[in-house]
């Protein structure tokens, strides 16, 4: 027997003994989730909570109504759009893998004698059952609603689409595998791999489907995702034919080795994944402080690791330190200010244009409250007050800009402050951690008004400054409108991040948030006086800012 055979022996016996602890390992998973789930929850229950779903659904499908004229084309080339976006940013991704293997399979299996294809097959058979459900249930939720909006049957949408999520997983992977791979599968960055092409290709046929308009039937049938818009069975041509060049180039990589920093991102990964998975249970055990997950840096130092930027979280710019003598909400204004300063140019871009669309919102809203205070001018001329019609859409419109503010305002609160039995004053504490974003709030709104005025004036566009600063609406009452509005939003997701421990960005932050800044509207509709909107937002807003949490 040659040396060859004997390899060839050895890896196959090395392949069925994995396959045979692996079925045996995920069988008896099975069968303890199963177990589990029957003990928490009930099988019986869960049948009968699926049964009622479906009769809803089908509830909902027999209320569809065939619209008079069709919705614009706008929106599966929207679609198409979407797609061609994915696509394009996998082109400069692949530094992290796409999947992952956990700490017992990375020791036992990647570091033993087994070969990469057997030890991936269960995660990527996982993850691509997971695309193709995906996919086909967006295709079929296309299929469904297309003949009602659009006019059009679209019977191939849900294959269609199935197939193109998973060359777009299958894309990812075979680009972090071409880019961490050996070096002559890296040769210039890896921009001329084979998975460089395919992208290329899928980013093309996916702007042939958002671009159709421009070109004929003919080009735009090639496009992959046609089957938005056709019934041909040809439309499955191109998805398909990018499913199968990726699953190609998938095992080709699988062939050369594992990626040179595939297994040490393995294991970052598992960190992370734990500390998710501990955050989400204190979350749900009712332990909001065990959310943080301990040390702050802990997750910047781990995605640094991930990275493979060590000198990641060490600090490149500073902000000169305030004297010691300094008030308590100088400090933690200079603390908030550094951790903004030393974001990534990126991160203050985004927190940029966060900050402005908040103001454009808070603007919008507020004049609408001030609105409901002023007097309207009845169909004779008359000047009177202003009624309840339209005041709960008012009070819609704050809840949601409100939530928009908090989720920009988590974002510029700076780290969260541990629990101590420092002599911290609540009250110093909030100004000073709000007062960055307070500013670049206030510059916001300053800006977004004197854009809106320009485009009066100078670009002839529609009545812009009289969306922010309705007609008939006096300026101080609009400024108090968006002042109330903007400090009751913040100062209350500030003090119950604080006093629960929660991250300030946190779904419940925000919810909490936004109902209290909307409850003054919600509330002054509810019982037939809009016009007390406004005072009641005052009084509210002064509540939040003496309670000391």
């Amino acid at each position: 027997m040659t040396s060859n055979t004997r390899l060839a022996d050895s890896s196959a016996r090395t392949e069925a003994a994995l396959d045979y602890l692996r079925s045996r390992t995920v069988k008896r998973a099975f069968r303890g989730y199963v177990e589990w789930i029957g003990r928490a929850v009930g099988w019986w229950t869960i049948g009968y909570l699926l049964f009622w779903a479906v009769i809803y659904f089908i509830a909902g499908v027999e209320t569809l109504v065939r619209l008079d004229q069709p919705l614009p084309a706008f929106l599966h080339q929207g679609l198409a759009g979407i797609a061609t976006v994915l696509f394009a940013g996998l082109a400069l991704a692949g530094r992290a893998p796409p999947l992952s293997l956990d700490r017992r399979d990375l020791y036992r299996l990647a570091l033993g004698p087994a070969s990469e294809a057997p030890v991936l097959r269960l995660r990527q058979n996982t993850r691509r059952a997971l695309l193709l459900v995906i996919g086909a249930f967006i295709g079929g939720v296309w299929t469904l609603v297309a003949p009602y909006f659009f006019h059009i049957s679209t019977p191939w949408a849900a294959p269609a689409l199935a197939l193109l999520a998973l060359a777009y997983g299958e894309a990812g992977w075979s680009r972090y595998a071409r880019r961490e791979g050996p070096a002559e599968g890296r040769a210039a960055g890896g921009f001329t791999s084979d998975a460089a092409w395919l992208i290329l290709a899928a980013v093309v046929t996916c702007a042939l489907s958002a671009l159709s308009g421009f070109f004929g039937p003919t080009l735009a049938a090639f496009g992959a995702l046609s089957a938005l818009t056709s019934a041909s069975p040809v439309t499955l041509i191109v998805p398909a034919a990018l499913a199968a060049g990726s699953l190609l180039i998938t095992r080709r990589t699988l062939t050369a080795g594992w990626p040179r920093r595939f297994l040490p991102q393995s294991l970052v990964l598992t960190q992370l994944q734990a500390m998710r998975t501990f955050q989400l249970i204190a979350g749900m055990a009712g332990i909001p402080r065990a959310r943080g997950g301990g040390d702050s840096g802990e997750r910047q130092r781990l995605l640094a690791a991930l990275h493979d930027k060590p000198g990641a979280v060490r600090p490149k710019r500073s902000l000169p330190m305030p004297p010691a003598s300094s008030p308590q909400r100088r400090a933690f204004a200079w603390r908030t200010a550094q951790a903004l300063f030393r974001r990534t140019r990126l991160a203050q871009a985004w927190l940029v244009i966060g900050s402005l669309t908040a103001a454009t919102a808070l603007l919008l809203s507020s004049g609408q409250v001030a609105l409901l205070v002023a007097p309207v001018v009845s169909t004779t001329g008359e000047l009177v007050a202003a009624t309840t019609a339209g005041g709960f859409g008012v009070a819609l419109g704050v809840l949601l800009s409100a939530a928009w503010l908090a989720v920009v305002t988590g974002s510029a609160v700076g780290p969260s402050i541990p629990r101590s039995n420092l002599p911290i004053n609540p009250i110093a504490r909030s100004m000073g951690r709000l007062t960055p974003f307070a500013l670049m709030l206030g510059a916001a709104v300053v800006l977004v008004l004197l854009l809106a005025f320009a485009a009066d004036t100078w670009l002839g566009a529609p009545n812009l400054s009289a969306l922010l600063v309705p007609a008939g609406v006096s300026v101080s009452q609009s400024a108090l409108a968006v002042v109330a509005t903007a400090l009751c939003c913040c100062f209350t997701l500030e003090k119950y991040s604080s006093w629960t421990g929660s991250v300030p960005g946190a779904w419940e932050c925000v919810l909490i948030a936004a109902l209290l800044t909307a409850m003054p509207a919600m509330v002054a509709v509810a019982f037939g006086v809009p016009g007390w909107a406004l005072g009641a937002q005052l009084v509210v807003t002064i509540i939040v800012y003496l309670i000391s949490v």
